[in-house]
């Protein structure tokens, strides 16, 4: 078994912003607000397969980002057995020919793209997992739900290529902090 993509994010990730922000509202109210989002998400995640399933689903902004797309598998396990890592993605969707490989987010405002940074990397990871398993994928998107809205964000390939180098080096970062942890050296 690999360390999971998030996994991997979550332990090289700065983390300075996030304890400045929960020092900032509180334990209690950080703990309520990090629940909400994991049910928000949940939410979002049954509602993805209920639309795979029966083409609608009980969120008409899912049904409206989902509509132009055939959704060719949700929630699958890719594996990198090369650079030792597995994660799940949400979805691969096609659209007039081209394969998106797509991850759904929620948030309670929309984001900025510079604040998208781990996600970027997330899908660069199961980017380059599929094309180790010879999956062929054209671009891809973060789609971020928030209650009113949603945002759609798209990158061409080059820019996945790039992504997945920049997991890669995070990848090396997270090995390096397993050693050490581990009491070994490089």
């Amino acid at each position: 078994m690999y360390p999971s993509v998030t996994k991997i994010l979550s332990k090289t990730k700065d983390k300075k912003g996030l304890e400045s922000w929960r020092a900032s509202v509180g334990e209690a109210e950080a703990d309520r607000i990090i629940q909400e989002a994991f049910k928000r998400g949940r939410l979002l995640d049954e509602n993805v397969q209920l639309y795979a399933d029966q083409n609608q689903s009980n969120n008409p902004l899912l049904d409206d980002f989902l509509e132009p797309y055939t959704i060719k598998s949700t929630e699958q396990q890719v594996v990198s057995e090369k650079y030792c890592y597995e994660g799940r993605y949400d979805a691969i969707l096609v659209r007039n020919g081209i394969t998106y490989i797509n991850d759904f987010k929620t948030a309670s405002k929309p984001k900025k793209l510079e604040y998208i940074e781990d996600y970027k990397l997330q899908i660069g990871a199961y980017y380059g997992a599929l094309l180790e398993q010879g999956i062929m994928i054209d671009r891809g998107i973060i789609a971020i739900f928030t209650d009113k809205s949603y945002q759609e964000f798209i990158f061409l390939g080059a820019e996945m290529r790039q992504f997945y180098k920049r997991f890669l080096n995070r990848l090396k970062e997270y090995y390096v902090l397993v050693n050490i942890e581990n009491g070994k050296q490089n």
